[in-house]
C-alpha cells in the first residue's frame, strides 16, 4: 500500500475539510445558516454534520441555540468535535435509527446528506418523530451534474484511469428532483414543503488541493484502490483537467443546490 493511499484510509476527513469544504460547502452552509436563523430555534439537531462546516456557520449564527451535531462516520464527526470544542453537542448516530426523544428538536437541519441515505423515507420519518409539532426540517441537495461541471469534469478525468464512470460521482447527485424529494417526504408524514434554488460561485486558488479533496477526502478514493491506480496520479488528473476546463487558477466555478424546507404537523 502507497503512502498516499494509506494517508487517504487514516486522514479522509482532513482532506475532505482542507479540500472541499471552503470551495464546495462554505457557501451552501452559509445559506442554510442564515435560513436557520431566520426562524429563531432553540434546540438544532445536525444531521450527517460531515466535518462540521455547517456546524461552525450554525454556532456563528445561532450562538445561544442548543446544537446537537451527528454523523454516522466517527472520523468525520471527531474532526467537526475538533473545531468546535464545547460550542455543541456530538453523537454518532444513523439517521434512520436517531438516539432522541420525541419532539426533541425545534429543528433539524442537514446539509447535503440526504441523497446519500440508503434509506430515504425511513430516514424522513425518524427526523419528523423527534422534531417536535410545527417543527421544520432544513437541508439541501446537489443540483445535477449538468448545474455543477465540475463533477462531471473530475469524474471524466478518474473514468479514464479507472475505466469506468466512478460511482460515487453520480450518487449525489441522483436525488435532484424537487418533485421526487416533495413525494418522498409528504409519504414519510411532513408537511408545508418548500423548495428553492440556490446557485453559488465557487473560488478556486488551489486546483491541486481541491483536487486532493475530491480524491482521497470522498468515497471514490476505494474505487482507485480497486481498480490499482495510484492516486497521486487521479490527484493530478482532476487538478489538469479542472483547471483545463476553467483556466489557471485563481478560477471560478458555477454550483447549483436546491433547498428544501417542509414541517411537521
Amino acid at each position: 500500500m502507497s503512502v498516499l493511499i494509506h494517508s487517504s484510509l487514516d486522514h479522509h476527513a482532513d482532506f475532505y475539510d482542507a479540500g472541499l469544504g471552503p470551495v464546495l460547502l462554505e457557501g451552501f452552509a452559509a445559506d442554510l445558516a442564515w435560513r436557520a436563523a431566520e426562524l429563531g430555534p432553540r434546540r438544532i439537531l445536525e444531521l450527517a454534520a460531515g466535518t462540521g462546516v455547517l456546524t461552525r456557520a450554525l454556532r456563528a449564527r445561532l450562538p445561544g441555540a442548543a446544537l446537537t451535531v451527528t454523523d454516522i462516520d466517527a472520523a468525520m464527526l471527531a474532526r467537526a468535535r475538533a473545531s468546535m470544542g464545547d460550542g455543541a453537542d456530538f453523537e454518532l448516530a444513523d439517521c434512520a435509527a436517531l438516539p432522541f426523544a420525541d419532539a426533541a428538536f425545534d429543528l433539524a437541519v442537514c446539509q447535503f446528506g440526504v441523497a446519500l441515505f440508503p434509506r430515504k423515507t425511513d430516514a424522513f420519518q425518524e427526523v419528523a418523530r423527534v422534531v417536535r409539532p410545527g417543527g421544520t426540517y432544513l437541508f439541501n441537495c446537489w443540483g445535477p451534474i449538468a448545474a455543477n461541471p465540475y463533477a462531471r469534469i473530475a469524474g471524466d478525468a478518474i473514468a479514464t484511469l479507472i475505466g469506468h464512470p466512478p460511482e460515487s460521482w453520480t450518487t449525489p447527485h441522483a436525488y435532484a428532483d424537487p418533485r421526487r424529494i416533495s413525494l418522498d417526504l409528504r409519504a414519510a408524514g411532513w408537511c408545508r414543503i418548500d423548495a428553492a434554488e440556490v446557485a453559488v460561485t465557487a473560488r478556486v486558488a488551489d486546483p491541486e488541493g481541491f483536487a486532493r479533496g475530491l480524491v482521497l477526502g470522498s468515497p471514490v478514493s476505494a474505487e482507485i484502490r480497486a481498480a490499482a491506480v495510484d492516486p497521486a496520479e487521479a490527484v493530478a488528473a482532476v487538478a489538469r483537467a479542472l483547471t483545463a476546463a476553467f483556466g489557471p487558477p485563481p478560477f471560478a466555478m458555477p454550483l447549483a443546490a436546491t433547498v428544501h424546507i417542509c414541517h411537521t404537523p
